[in-house]
């Protein structure tokens, strides 16, 4: 078993995450945003991380679609976020067992289930909240103790990922969110990253990412970095090194590319559009899309848009707030329809993505917010949300750039609202979650 994941709330969660603790099992998983249960802010020895949401029902969600199997704890009929549960694991086709905390022979169900599944499981463990079903904790805590009591011998090692880009927005956002079971390493280059192991390592120089393949031993690879310094060093080669290091070892790779590579005529574009970029970036990372493809037939490849944070702002944001502050405004696109989506929502998506089978995941993915706004009309959004004068932004034609731009890059996410739990938000609704 490589770890237990639950909720947080009392009763049958909070039972799971005590017997793991006390069994030296791996324990994690979604609790609300704000960390919220029935007897206050869940405590910090639990390590949980918040969803988007204070609402319990996200958690319940992406609790089942992150494991392997769900177990559920609870009597006959189960109701609310036990039912959810329950509904969820069978909609996404995970193994489900549901046994009565307590009675005879309970523990040897459970035991024997577990026998038939994987040895490395990540199990999520639901059940009632202690007021609707008193004493729940102590039964549920019993039967799973008892049928765990040999799987705290046997942990399975963590997944290992690597994030390249570790310290920018994005390689934050997924280090910061990845799920119970997985270890995450860092590739950083300039700036420093937080909450994981690091490498330093330059990308564009094959020997160093041979080096590094070998010494980690990925199973997987999100590749996030990019640079536009130098787009044949810092896009193409950083990519190829990448790309072919990850074939060397055998693992999955999760490519972040960009709407820029369309050409912005004939939107809105499916998944599966084929590139026509019309300016240098776009072509960069086009080619990079197709090495990554060459090299690893099978790797994910996301096209994105204008990714965003606004609590903390992310750079391009707190330019636009640094121009409203001291009067010196922006100049931006009013003739440039993109897509903006929430750093959060990307990176869940994301891990999502890589937590499909190897033939899921494959292939063209647009991840995008669900507003199409030209970056005019987002510095006006955040004048007024963060209630500055908005009349030194200045609207301007893409066609004043140096570099030809895509006009339309509306992206449709098909492929995403059928096959992912998370459905990205607009920017609208983000920067005023706070």
């Amino acid at each position: 078993m490589r770890a237990i994941v639950s909720g947080g709330q009392t009763g049958v969660d909070r039972a799971a995450l005590e017997v793991a603790r006390e069994l030296g099992i791996p324990c994690g998983g979604w609790c609300p945003r704000g960390r919220l249960a029935e007897d206050g802010e869940i405590p910090p020895e639990y390590p949980l991380r918040e969803t988007i949401s204070a609402e319990p029902a996200q958690r319940t969600i992406w609790n089942v679609f992150d494991t392997d199997a769900t177990l559920v704890l609870a009597p006959e009929q189960v109701v609310g976020g036990t039912r959810l549960a329950v509904e969820a694991a069978e909609r996404l086709g995970r193994p489900l067992l549901h046994v009565r905390p307590g009675e005879p022979g309970s523990a040897d169900r459970v035991r024997e289930w577990l026998r038939g599944l994987p040895a490395d499981l990540l199990l999520n463990v639901a059940g009632p909240r202690e007021s609707e079903v008193p004493g729940v904790a102590e039964t549920a805590g019993g039967t799973l103790r008892e049928a765990l009591m040999d799987r705290g011998e046997q942990i399975a090692p963590p997944r290992r990922v690597l994030v390249t880009g570790g310290a920018g927005l994005l390689g934050g956002e997924l280090i910061r969110s990845a799920p119970p079971g997985v270890e995450v390493h860092a590739t950083q280059r300039a700036l420093p990253v937080t909450g994981c192991p690091a490498h330093i390592v330059d990308l564009a120089e094959p020997g160093q990412v041979t080096a590094l393949f070998d010494r980690v031993r990925p199973v997987l690879v999100i590749h996030t970095a990019y640079s536009t310094v130098d787009l044949r060093r810092d896009i193409v080669e950083a990519t190829r090194n990448v790309a072919e290091a990850a074939a060397a070892v055998g693992a999955r790779v999760v490519h972040l590319s960009s709407d820029m590579v369309l050409g912005g005529d004939l939107a809105p574009y499916a998944d599966d559009a084929a590139a026509a970029p019309v300016n240098e970036y776009g072509r960069a990372k086009a080619e990079a899309e197709g090495i990554v493809q060459r090299a690893v037939p099978m790797a994910a490849l996301i096209r994105t848009s204008l990714i965003t944070s606004f609590h903390p702002p992310d750079p391009r944001t707190e330019w636009i707030l640094r121009g409203l502050r001291d009067g010196s405004g922006a100049d931006l696109f009013v003739d440039e329809v993109r897509c903006p989506i929430p750093v959060e929502d990307l990176a869940r998506q994301i891990w999502e993505i890589a937590r499909l089978d190897e033939g899921g995941a494959a292939g063209v993915w647009n991840l995008a917010g669900r507003e199409s706004l030209s970056r005019y009309a987002i510095g006006t959004l955040v004048a007024a949300v963060f209630r500055l004068e908005a009349r030194s932004l200045r609207p301007v034609s893409s066609t004043s750039h140096p570099d030809p731009r895509p006009r339309d890059l509306r992206l449709l996410t098909l492929r995403a609202d059928r096959d992912l739990v998370t459905r990205a938000r607009g920017i609208s609704e983000s920067i005023t979650s706070g």
